[in-house]
């Protein structure tokens, strides 16, 4: 036998056998494992998305080894019955759940990682391929937010202590549906710094639903209502809003945000918000009226239905509002005319059958 063959088939043994002590040792300091149908957790968190195949073969190879697993005909698999696997272990697998949101794994793990990555095709196809952590961590935010409210949840708010922007993302994601409450509130101020807007973003949202419980949060968003985004700022008037029923520096905040904003999304979002806080003064009324000649007949009738709301106090837009009883868009007008009836009452009784 040539002697380069020989060293590459050495080398080659000797990556296969440390790979194998690699996966021995981290299997056997894995996290516990709930099992369903014969199958652990981790094989449902794999099977969950369908896409990575690779842990799937890694936790089935574990679950044979304690005998506990029977094949499951392909057609059985999918994310209807992993939902359906997790629903029936219950809180028993949330160890592997709250492991796979952590998303952290032991440096053995890594390294074997990297070291199947370098294998021949022909052996990785016989030793189980460890899924990539954020993966995991996506199926678990799906599982929690799918939990019945009626099944309690670990406390996972206590892993917003961490800087770790996406980590906390996640765990927002998984308790979107869970009321947070008073004592959850100082790690939700804490979440509320991240440098991730989107952190911040839905941080805000929750306070804001909180309303009063929330009075601790006032300062951070009094903070942040002078902040120099304009996302940020205004994100933050709503939630104060939402916590205070004060209007002065919320309506000031989101009026000042809607005067440097452009796209039509953003703009209906803080007329929205600045309806839902009473604002009637001219700057907010004469935008609208500014809005109702926009080149987009949806846009033009949903500002329409804002002028509406106002009521009364917007009846400097009714000359742009007879206006827009000429609207090439039957559902422009016909908003058009809803409006003028509740600014003008004159004109329902004049334009009555």
């Amino acid at each position: 036998m040539p002697r380069r063959r020989f060293i590459t088939i050495g080398r080659l043994t000797a990556t296969v056998v440390v790979v194998g002590i690699i996966a021995v040792v981290a299997w056997s300091q894995k996290t516990p494992e709930a099992y369903y149908q014969g199958h652990s957790a981790s094989y449902w968190l794999s099977e969950l998305l369908g896409a990575n195949q690779g842990l799937a073969r890694f936790a089935l190879a574990a679950d044979m080894a304690n005998d506990t697993a029977q094949p499951l005909p392909s057609t059985d698999r999918g994310p209807g019955l992993a939902l359906e696997a997790f629903a029936n272990m219950g809180t028993n697998a949330d160890p592997v759940l709250v492991a796979a949101l952590v998303g952290r794994e032991s440096p053995l793990m890594r390294l074997y990682r990297a070291a199947w990555a370098r294998m021949p095709t022909s052996i990785q196809q016989h030793l189980p391929m460890r899924e990539q952590p954020g993966m995991l961590r996506m199926e678990a935010v799906i599982v929690f937010e799918r939990r019945a409210p009626t099944q309690p949840m670990p406390d996972l708010y206590a892993m917003l202590k961490e800087p770790d922007s996406d980590l906390r993302l996640a765990v927002l994601d998984a308790t979107r549906n869970r009321a947070a409450n008073a004592s959850q509130l100082p790690l939700l101020i804490l979440a509320a710094r991240d440098p991730d807007m989107r952190v911040r973003s839905e941080v805000w949202r929750r306070l804001g639903r909180m309303g009063a419980l929330a009075d601790d949060s006032i300062p951070t968003l009094l903070k942040f209502c002078e902040d120099s985004n304009p996302d940020v700022r205004q994100e933050a008037a709503w939630a104060l809003w939402n916590i205070t029923g004060k209007t002065n520096i919320a309506i000031t905040v989101t009026e000042s945000v809607l005067s440097q904003r452009q796209d039509a999304n953003s703009r209906h979002k803080m007329a929205y918000h600045l309806l839902m806080m009473g604002d009637s003064a001219p700057f907010f009324v004469t935008t609208l009226i500014n809005s109702l000649t926009n080149s987009s007949a949806g846009d033009r009738a949903i500002i329409c239905s804002f002028l509406g709301q106002i009521g009364p106090p917007a009846a400097a837009a009714i000359p742009g509002l007879r206006k827009a009883l000429q609207d090439p868009e039957p559902e422009v007008r016909r908003r058009a005319e809803v409006a003028l009836s509740r600014i003008e009452p004159e004109h329902s009784a004049t334009n009555s059958p």
